[in-house]
């Protein structure tokens, strides 16, 4: 099985355990896209019941009841499925790693 964690990447996508929800009016949903592609190749968090989530200029927010899965919608050459805990999750900005730099910096799309 796979490792749980509680913040990190799944490729380019970081995302954050927080304490607290935002503030907004959530909607429900077992499926979502939180890193889109424009292959198509998006990461999408899914779970087997619905979690809440509310999207912000910040980021995407979702309130999860149960366990689930960051998963990489792609045939070959794809990150590893991760599993989140039950909690309240922050997705921010897509990043990717500079060799020549060795930084870390947002992607520019």
């Amino acid at each position: 099985m796979n490792e749980t964690e509680t913040y990190g990447f799944h490729g380019e996508i970081t995302y954050t355990q927080i304490t607290e929800m935002v503030d907004g009016k959530p909607t429900k949903t077992k499926t979502l896209i939180v890193g889109h592609s424009e292959t198509g190749h998006h990461h999408v968090l899914e779970a087997d019941v619905e979690f809440d989530q509310i999207m912000t200029d910040n980021g995407i927010y979702v309130r999860l009841d149960q366990i689930a899965r960051i998963v990489h919608k792609k045939d070959h050459d794809t990150h590893e499925t991760k599993i989140l805990q039950p909690g309240i999750y922050r997705f921010g900005e897509k990043t990717e790693y500079n060799p020549w730099t060795k930084a870390i910096q947002r992607v520019f799309d």
